[in-house]
């Protein structure tokens, strides 16, 4: 009972003037995959994702890509949570064409643990192929965490490199996972030719990703990130060189998969004179040693 109250009450808060300007086959959608978790079918909750859709939780930092792993992450999940039941509450739409719509809105789950409730905040990505409206990308994180968004990016954990270029990046979570520290170098003939340090942190009052960087030449700078769709970041950089002049960048990450980042540097200016962008780098996750 208390379960069927909760997924009732969780959409009759859906704000009408919301759901009137979402395309109805999308609604439906969200709507076929509450119903299909409330039944613990992990296949039919997929079958609501695009063939090669993607589906990431800043919970945990996963992604999974295309409906084999998406039912496999729910079913994993269905298995150690049997009870639980999931309430849908949709907030608002943007990006609206007739074809595609993005759509941010809350989920509660009870069931876990006893007398436990969890909400979420969510952001669903859907494109209309045929005469469905499918998911293409969506993203998971608590609901209201001033730290959620940082969370988001413990997948960067471990180290990256471009053994080509010589360039390794490696990250790891610091002061009870409140920050991120991620030590770049730069090696040639077996020997660290420039390295640096950045730190990343969220912040409480303008809710968004900062990093503070520290370069060996002397040179440091701050930067703010921004989300651009799912798995992409803007990292927006003003800082100061070692002689004085100032500078500032847009750094593009792309988390191609669970093993590849792409990295490109645009917009570069150095004291008022641009200059071009940078080539594309795609970083590739080193395994961790097996302990």
């Amino acid at each position: 009972m208390r379960a069927m109250l909760v997924i009732a009450i969780a959409m009759l808060l859906s704000p009408l003037a919301a759901l009137a300007e979402m395309p109805p086959g999308a609604v439906q959608t969200l709507d076929g995959v509450q119903d299909a978790f409330n039944s613990a079918d992990a296949e039919k909750v997929a079958a609501f994702w695009t063939p090669e859709g993607t589906a990431a939780s800043a919970f945990d930092g996963s992604m999974n890509k295309g409906r084999k792993d998406i039912a496999a992450a729910y079913q994993k999940y269905f298995d150690a949570h049997p009870d639980a039941r999931m309430g849908i509450s949709l907030q608002s739409s943007s990006n609206a064409t007739a074809d595609t719509v993005t759509i941010e809105g809350i989920a509660t789950v009870i069931g876990m643990q006893e007398n436990d409730q969890t909400m979420s905040r969510f952001v669903a990505k859907l494109a209309k192929q045929g005469d469905k409206w499918l998911i293409s990308e969506s993203m998971e994180q608590p609901f209201d965490d001033t730290f959620s968004a940082l969370k988001s990016l413990g997948w960067l954990v471990g180290r990256w490199e471009d053994k080509e270029a010589g360039v390794s990046n490696d990250f790891e979570w610091t002061l009870d996972e409140k920050f991120l520290v991620r030590t770049f170098r730069r090696e040639k003939d077996g020997k660290v030719v420039y390295e640096g340090k950045q730190y990343i942190g969220s912040d409480a009052e303008d809710r968004t990703i900062r990093s503070w960087t520290f370069e060996q030449n002397g040179g440091f700078g701050e930067a703010a990130w921004q989300p651009d769709g799912e798995n992409r970041w803007v990292v927006t950089v003003v800082g100061k060189l070692p002689d004085g002049r100032r500078g500032s960048m847009k750094q593009m990450l792309e988390r191609v998969d669970n093993d590849h980042l792409r990295v490109q540097m645009v917009d570069i200016d150095v004291a008022g004179e641009s200059q071009p962008n940078s080539a594309v780098v795609t970083l590739t996750r080193v395994p961790a040693p097996k302990k």
